[in-house]
């Protein structure tokens, strides 16, 4: 999570044209995918065990 954050911070120090569109539709669905495979791999964890 932290290396997503700074490496948002990097890209937007860059100054990249429609940057900030696509991170406004992009930034959902990473947030909901980052969050299913907390879910899945804390699930295997606790299977594994």
């Amino acid at each position: 999570m932290l290396l997503l954050a700074s490496g948002l911070i990097f890209w937007r120090a860059l100054g990249h044209p429609l940057d900030d569109q696509r991170l406004a539709v992009a930034a959902p669905f990473v947030l909901i995918g980052l969050g299913l495979l907390a879910a899945l791999t804390g699930r295997a964890g606790r299977h594994r065990r």
